[in-house]
């Protein structure tokens, strides 16, 4: 076992603590941004809480339904990509609420979703929830808590916190050159290809051709490439001939 990183239990539990920096980090960009589009603060404070109500809803929805129905939403877990797609559908219904925030409000959540999702990963590396395949090479860690004891295993949640974070520093170098308007749709392409090919390395994948997170995420890319298509497809419309 030698070079294995073992990791036991904390003083202070590590998962609620990046859970709460990842929310902090992600509102805090998604309220600058709008800021400096125009938006007023009552429109921003009206969407941010509705994305924090849907985004903890998703979170827990989702633990259900990839349950089975076996667990309630007080007993599931919080999915990440659950929790996303709460965060979506609450930019799409404050857009219908409010249409004037809708093209702001989709390019901030967009860009700010990697940053929330590689700050929060820290936390389940701490805590060893979403954990990695058996591994006992350069990194490999091994969980010995309370909670869980397994291991040698892959640092997935480092890689995915790792990568995504990238990601996040990609898109505001996307924003920073925008003419299109594609920055966001170039970010759920992103992270859904991001995502889909990390879970590989997750232990969840052991012996399943496809999981339901990459069925999940594919068809956040297909979504992605489609915008991207007619984005381009209006650009060229557009061109002077």
């Amino acid at each position: 076992m030698g070079g294995v990183w073992t990791i036991g239990d904390f003083s202070i539990e590590p998962y609620p603590v990046a859970f709460l920096l990842s929310f902090a980090a992600g509102f805090g960009f998604v309220f600058r941004l709008l800021r400096k589009r125009g938006q007023t603060l009552n429109i921003i404070g009206c969407s941010l809480a509705l994305i924090l109500v849907m985004t903890l809803y998703g979170a827990r929805l989702y633990g259900v339904l990839a349950s089975g129905f076996q667990k309630s939403l007080l007993t599931s877990g919080t999915s990440s990509l659950g929790g996303a797609m709460g965060l979506l559908l609450a930019v799409f219904l404050m857009g219908k609420i409010c249409p004037g925030v809708r093209k702001d409000l989709w390019m901030a959540c967009c860009m700010a979703l990697p940053l929330m999702y590689g700050i929060a990963k820290t936390g389940c590396f701490l805590a060893g929830c979403c954990y990695g395949i058996p591994y006992g090479g350069p990194l490999a860690v091994s969980y010995q808590n309370s909670r869980i004891q397994i291991g040698p295993v892959f640092p997935i949640q480092l890689l995915e916190s790792a990568v995504f974070l990238l990601i996040f520093l990609v898109g505001l170098q996307l924003y920073r050159g925008e003419k299109s308007g594609s920055t966001a749709s170039w970010m759920m392409l992103l992270c859904a290809a991001a995502k889909f090919g990390l879970e590989f390395l997750r232990q969840e994948h052991v012996g399943r051709l496809i999981t339901g997170n990459q069925w999940v995420c594919g068809a956040f890319f297909l979504a992605a490439v489609i915008s991207l298509l007619r984005e381009g497809k209006r650009q060229a419309g557009e061109s002077p001939e």
